[in-house]
C-alpha cells in the first residue's frame, strides 16, 4: 500500500526526485498485486517499457494515467492516492535542464536531477577529471575530441549548450550547506594532458583548489589492484532513498538501483581505503603541475 504522506512534506528538492519516489511506489504497488510491467501496461493499453520507464523515474505520469493504474493496482484510499497525485503533479514541472533535454538525452536528464537532490555524492572517474571539477576550458577540449573520435555531428552551438549544463551543475558546490561530495580520480588524469598543457595545467590549479572545500582523493599507480578496478561511476544519496549507482560508457547510461547498487556501495570502500589521502594528493597535484611548467615553452 502507498504511504500515506503530503506532497508538502515530501525529502527532495527537484520534480526528478519527486518521479523516482512515485515510480518506487508504483513498483511496489505492481509487485504487490504480482503483475509484471508488461501486465499493467496492458490494462491501461500502455507498453511495459512505458511502464518501466514511469518506474525508473525516467518520464513523468498524467493524473488520469496514475488514476487508472492506481484502479489496476487495486489503491482505493483517498490519503494514499492523494499522495501519489501530489508526486505525479510535481513530478511534471520543468526544471532548469529541461530547456536542454534535446542535447542531453533522457538518461543524463535523470541523472541531473538525482545530482542536484543529493545530499551525499561520490564519484571515481578513471580516464578524465569529473564534470563538477571541470574548468570551461577543459570541457571543451573533452567536448571537440569526443566530437573527432565518436564521429559526433555536433558544432560550436551545441558544444556550447553542453558547456552551459555542465557549468550549470556545477552550482551545487555554491550550495550552503554544501552536499558531501568525495571524490577519486585514477593518477592517469592527472598526468593525461587535455586540451594542452596551459589547459591541464589550469585544470590543475583548479583541482588544488577544490580539495579545500572537498574530499579529493586520488588512486596512485602504486595502489594494489582490487574490486574497484572498474569504470567510472557515480553513487547519490538523497533524503529518505538508499544509494543509487549511475554508470555512463560511450553514450549509454545506466542507472542502478536497490541491491543492484551495492556493488557499488563496496567498490566505494575499497576506494577510500586505497586512495590517498586529501593532503597526498594535493602533493601529487603540485607535483604533476611543477613536471607541466617544467614542459611548457
Amino acid at each position: 500500500m502507498a504511504r500515506e504522506k503530503q506532497g508538502g512534506n515530501l525529502p527532495g528538492g527537484n520534480p526528478q526526485s519527486r518521479r523516482l519516489l512515485l515510480g518506487d511506489e508504483l513498483r511496489s504497488l505492481r509487485a504487490s498485486r504480482k503483475m509484471t510491467a508488461d501486465q499493467a501496461g496492458r490494462e491501461i493499453d500502455r507498453s511495459g517499457s512505458w511502464v518501466s520507464r514511469i518506474e525508473a523515474g525516467k518520464i513523468g505520469i498524467r493524473v488520469r494515467e496514475l488514476h487508472e493504474l492506481l484502479d489496476v493496482y487495486g489503491v482505493a484510499s483517498l490519503s494514499s492516492r492523494k499522495y501519489l497525485e501530489g508526486l505525479a503533479v510535481e513530478g511534471r514541472q520543468r526544471t532548469w535542464w529541461s530547456a536542454y533535454r534535446d542535447i542531453v538525452g533522457e538518461s543524463y536528464s535523470v541523472y541531473i536531477g538525482l545530482e542536484d537532490a543529493a545530499e551525499r555524492i561520490f564519484e571515481f572517474q578513471e580516464r578524465v577529471v569529473p564534470g563538477l571539477l571541470q574548468t570551461i576550458p577543459y570541457m571543451r577540449a573533452l567536448f571537440e575530441r569526443f566530437s573527432v573520435v565518436a564521429d559526433w555531428a555536433v558544432g560550436e552551438p551545441e558544444i556550447d549548450r553542453l558547456i552551459q549544463v555542465r557549468v550549470r551543475r556545477q552550482d551545487i558546490l555554491n550550495r550552503r550547506p554544501l552536499p558531501k561530495l568525495v571524490v577519486v580520480i585514477d593518477e592517469s588524469v592527472v598526468r593525461r594532458v587535455v586540451g594542452g598543457i596551459e589547459v591541464q595545467r589550469d585544470q590543475l590549479r583548479h583541482l588544488v583548489d577544490c580539495a579545500s572545500r572537498i574530499d579529493l582523493r586520488i588512486l596512485s599507480f602504486r595502489a594494489m589492484s582490487g574490486p574497484a578496478m572498474t569504470s567510472s561511476f557515480t553513487l547519490l544519496r538523497s533524503p529518505g532513498r538508499s544509494p543509487i549507482a549511475f554508470r555512463e560508457d560511450m553514450g549509454r547510461s545506466d542507472v542502478y538501483h536497490d541491491a543492484l547498487a551495492a556493488p557499488y556501495v563496496a567498490m566505494a570502500d575499497w576506494l577510500l581505503t586505497n586512495s590517498l589521502s586529501t593532503e597526498e594528493t594535493v602533493l601529487l597535484l603540485l607535483q604533476a603541475l611543477n613536471e607541466l611548467s617544467e614542459e611548457a615553452p
